[in-house]
């Protein structure tokens, strides 16, 4: 047993590693989005600058969050909840919904509920809103 538990050793982390990565990523959304208390709403920063495509990750990532926080019980939205969280039509979102589950960034479970793809977020950060670790601010690379 001693031995199989050197070759994993690699694949391990810490819970306090875990912990670490997820301060990194809200130190990475606080330029997006904040959370109102004790309500568990996701206020957008720069609304009007983002697309329909972004506004569906930074709800859904938001919500991740507030999950996480305690200020919700659920992270998962359907297609009606994300419309009216970023006021536009369900028509509008249909088309982005369905390219952010081929880019796997969000996943649609059978009670047609959406939901952030948690492990990605990071990458989402960085690929779709230009975010990285060293400017840790939207838009600046």
């Amino acid at each position: 047993m001693e031995e199989n538990e050197n070759i994993f050793e690699k694949l391990m982390v810490t819970k306090n590693q875990s912990r670490e990565e997820l301060k990194k990523q809200i130190n990475l959304a606080v330029n997006l989005l904040s959370i109102e208390t004790p309500s568990g709403k996701i206020i957008f920063k720069n609304y009007s600058k983002l697309t329909d495509y972004q506004r569906i990750l930074i709800i859904l990532i938001g919500k991740y969050f507030a999950k996480e926080s305690g200020l919700e019980i659920d992270d998962s939205l359907s297609i009606s909840e994300i419309s009216k969280e970023i006021s536009r039509p369900i028509t509008a979102l249909s088309g982005n919904l369905k390219k952010l589950r081929s880019c796997r960034y969000v996943e649609q479970f059978p009670n047609k509920k959406y939901k952030i793809v948690t492990h990605r977020i990071a990458e989402i950060f960085e690929k779709v809103f230009k975010v990285n670790k060293e400017s840790e601010e939207y838009g600046n690379r």
